[in-house]
């Protein structure tokens, strides 16, 4: 699909914290861009644990573990020409609502992505275009809000984040840290079971 540029949310500037409780977006402001914020949630969870993370490639010492230490001072640098990807495979189906990178241009300037998209399916075959995005000279967590359909949130095995394009056309990218949320379990309200959760897979199969 054709790049859409979108409107930045730039928030928590100085790094001051900031819930995650935000107002609704109006259409097209999908794209949030938080400064040094914390990304715990209070209606969502952090699922990638749950997941297989794989790369198109990687210099050595700067692997996928550098996306998933929870530390910003390390990153993924990818090595050979764009597309640069981040694959994101789960055992199951499971609901995704946000995709959260950290990137800084202050630090990484040409190795910064500044063109991104999400696709989403059951294998790494068959993966349908979620949504694109085009951002200039980022600094900070960018969290991706992914459309829901029906009142449900994208349902997938596999995710992938494709790196399309870098800042002054750089070649490899530097990416930091990424996080993939889902819907948080309902706390004192009795939702009934939730058979998407992450914790469930281990009962998912037949003895």
């Amino acid at each position: 699909p054709q790049l859409k540029r979108l409107l930045f949310f730039l928030m928590a500037e100085g790094g001051e914290t900031l819930r995650t409780n935000f107002k609704a977006l109006g259409p097209g402001q999908d794209l949030l861009i938080r400064e040094k914020e914390s990304l715990e949630p209070q209606l969502k969870r952090e699922i990638g644990s749950f997941a297989v993370w794989t790369l198109s490639s990687a210099k050595p010492r700067f692997d996928v573990a550098m996306l998933r230490d929870n530390n910003l001072d390390t990153y993924w640098q990818s090595d050979g020409p764009a597309p640069h990807t981040i694959n994101i495979q789960f055992p199951r189906k499971v609901s995704v609502t946000e995709i959260a990178i950290y990137i800084d241009h202050s630090l990484d300037e040409s190795y910064t992505p500044c063109q991104l998209a999400i696709k989403a399916g059951s294998t790494l075959l068959d993966l349908q275009d979620i949504k694109s995005w085009e951002f200039e000279e980022a600094k900070g967590w960018l969290s991706f809000l992914l459309p829901a359909a029906m009142g449900r949130s994208v349902r997938a095995n596999f995710f992938q984040i494709v790196v399309m394009a870098n800042v002054q056309n750089g070649r490899d990218s530097h990416i930091r840290q990424v996080k993939i949320f889902g819907p948080q379990i309902g706390k004192g309200i009795n939702h009934g079971a939730n058979f998407d959760a992450p914790e469930l897979f281990m009962y998912s199969g037949l003895r």
